[in-house]
């Protein structure tokens, strides 16, 4: 756990405010998440990162993010609407998005919310099989490498719409499962995607809410599954981030843009957000469902 403390330390020197949170995340975590965290931070080092450049890349992404939290504070919605906003200032940016990945990466290991939603989805996931899995927007890896190691797909496809974030997931898995030989990794975009193969695991982690039609994301998911098919789909709400630009502003919101797109609830995992940007009136969570094509007896 000595990266893990290092870290830590580091990142606790560089923001003092946000230290005594930071060193609370690590001692919930078990044993094999530790030790998954450790090889994240492994991973990061054997590219050439150093303690001191993990806690720059974080610590750019937190300020980033807190910026957002103080905007969304005052206004009550996000700062960014469109893709159009944000895809050539942060996706085709390699450098800002190398950092991000970075800081996001990290996030779902040192942020009390996000690693709630991870356990869940690792708790989902677990034992899974199946012909044909397929993740979107895996981003920096995390979830696609756990669903490689913890479910028996024969086959493994990562989508994404940035080169950087598919170029660091295939980085993570080759780093992490060198003998994995059966994945295949697609730069497009979903909406845009075709294929005539139904899919037996579709994963969407935290894409919902960087997209301006997240119905047409839930009708896409549709045509490519079935009836049997593993759904999993994650999003935030009233979670501002630099490029979140579809606001949920409550989880029963959510529930109902599912049901009208063709998808019902079999189970879900509501983690409210610690350090909410507006507690009182926009409360911040993040949300994580199991779903199942043209099924019914939605959760309420």
């Amino acid at each position: 756990m000595e990266r893990i403390t290092n870290l830590i330390n580091s990142l606790a020197a560089k923001l003092p405010f946000h230290g005594e949170y930071l060193r609370s995340s690590i001692k919930r975590m078990t044993e094999e998440e530790q030790t998954a965290f450790e090889r994240l931070l492994a991973f990061y080092m054997n590219d050439g990162q150093t303690i001191e450049s993990l806690t720059r890349a974080y610590a750019g992404f937190f300020k980033d993010v807190m910026k957002e939290r103080a905007y969304f504070q005052k206004h009550h919605q996000y700062r960014h609407h469109t893709l159009a906003e944000v895809a050539d200032s942060i996706y085709h940016d390699s450098a800002y998005m190398d950092m991000y990945m970075i800081g996001l990466s990290l996030s779902i290991y040192i942020w009390e919310e996000a690693f709630e939603i991870h356990r869940w989805f690792i708790q989902q996931i677990r034992g899974r099989t199946g012909q044909r899995y397929l993740e979107v927007g895996p981003g920096h890896g995390e979830n696609f490498v756990k669903a490689m190691e913890l479910s028996n797909f024969e086959s493994y496809e990562a989508l994404d719409l940035s080169q950087t974030s598919l170029d660091a997931t295939r980085a993570y898995v080759q780093y992490a499962l060198p003998n994995k030989d059966n994945v295949s990794y697609t730069l497009g975009d979903f909406l845009q995607y075709s294929n005539t193969c139904r899919y037996d695991a579709i994963v969407i982690g935290e894409v919902l809410e960087h997209v301006e039609r997240p119905d047409a994301f839930l009708k896409q998911v549709c045509s490519l599954s079935d009836k049997d098919t593993f759904v999993y789909i994650s999003t935030a709400i009233n979670s501002p981030a630099i490029d979140h630009i579809y606001q949920f502003h409550n989880q029963d919101e959510v529930f109902q843009l599912v049901q009208e797109n063709g998808l019902a609830i079999i189970d879900y995992c509501y983690v409210p957000t610690i350090e909410s940007a507006d507690k009182a009136e926009y409360p911040s969570a993040d949300l994580a469902m199991v779903l199942r094509r043209n099924t019914e007896g939605v959760l309420s």
